[in-house]
């Protein structure tokens, strides 16, 4: 969590951060190791480069057919780098979402520590 807490203080600093592709690879690898620990291994970002990527577009491809594929990448962004596949199993561009991202991550946390406190009073 101090990885994201670190990410969202540098783009406070400089809210051109979210244009920087390192900057950006590191909110994703701090996002998805956040996903994979706390179990939300659904909210998984791909990198839109990867061969994980083509491989879901090759398995939309062999499933569903040309017209999946156009459902599938319905939602990406010509020039983005970064999608998540969302519940109904289609992508969506989170490059100029990632700050949210990262800032709902924070939020979601800190509601879980207060909740514990909470139940530790009580």
């Amino acid at each position: 969590m101090n990885d994201i807490k670190n990410l969202l203080r540098e783009y406070e600093e400089d809210n051109n951060k979210k244009y920087d592709d390192k900057w950006v690879a590191e909110a994703v690898n701090a996002l998805n190791e956040r996903y994979l620990d706390t179990g939300y291994d659904d909210s998984y970002i791909y990198d839109t480069n990867s061969d994980e990527f083509e491989d879901l577009v090759k398995y939309n491809l062999e499933s569903r057919g040309w017209q999946g594929v156009e459902y599938f990448l319905g939602n990406v962004e010509l020039m983005t780098n970064y999608a998540q596949v969302d519940a109904y199993g289609n992508a969506k561009s989170v490059d100029y979402d990632i700050v949210d991202l990262l800032q709902s991550e924070v939020d979601e946390a800190d509601e879980a520590d207060e909740a514990d406190e909470d139940e530790d009073e009580a």
